[in-house]
């Protein structure tokens, strides 16, 4: 005969037991997934823990060759990607954007929208607004370095100013980046951190056999005593 509990017990047991909340729905959108800021995007959705986030990405259509070998396992680790034509510079396209965004969101439910770059970052915060979301912003390149001419960084500058209310938090890569954005801006973000990359760290053993193939000890034989 199997002894149970009495129900005034079970009861009291479910009403301790932890709540699971559901996951965050979560949208990382990137302008330009090539070079550094895509691998800083894919490492975030593979390293966000799948019981707190459910992720979705929205990417530009011009790629890399290091896009194309990650976006199979990215994919593996997000609900829906999406596949935008995006242009470096402002265009009429962008409202086509910002509309297919607004409408995928929507249907998905996204809670969070995380923009990553200029271009991603607008896109990020002005749908938050049309859907009534939250919007974290990651500034990247012009943005926060001083790598075009003064007519385009001040064309920069002013873009972040307008948008700089639209903004629930900033996440910034390096403490540079959050110091050099508040110059830029002139306000201090009251919602911000610095997560130093949000990159995973990679195994030392296999950095040290890479640098050994690479005969980096006798190269830059400073950076190995």
């Amino acid at each position: 005969m199997e002894l149970q509990a009495p129900k005034s017990v079970q009861s009291k047991e479910l009403a301790c037991s932890p709540k699971r909340t559901p996951p965050i729905r979560v949208m990382q959108i990137l302008g330009d997934p090539r070079g550094g800021i895509r691998k800083h995007v894919h490492e975030l959705i593979l390293g966000l823990p799948s019981a707190d986030f459910l992720c979705s990405y929205a990417h530009g259509c011009t790629v890399d060759a290091n896009f194309i070998d990650e976006i199979d396992q990215v994919r593996e680790h997000t609900a829906a990607t999406l596949a935008l034509r995006v242009r470096k510079h402002p265009h009429p396209s962008d409202l086509y954007n910002v509309a297919l965004l607004a409408r995928h969101v929507r249907s998905a439910g996204i809670e969070v929208l995380h923009g990553h770059g200029a271009k991603a970052g607008a896109y990020a915060r002005l749908v938050s607004r049309l859907c009534g979301i939250k919007a974290v912003y990651t500034p990247h390149g012009g943005s926060v370095h001083a790598m075009f001419p003064p007519l385009k960084t001040g064309l920069y500058g002013a873009a972040e100013k307008l948008l700089f209310p639209l903004t629930d938090a900033f996440l910034f890569e390096f403490r540079y980046s959050a110091e050099s954005y508040q110059a830029r801006v002139g306000k201090l973000p009251e919602r911000s951190i610095v997560n130093h990359h949000g990159i995973r760290i990679p195994d030392g053993g296999a950095i040290a056999c890479r640098a050994q193939l690479l005969d980096y000890p006798r190269r830059f034989p400073k950076a190995f005593h």
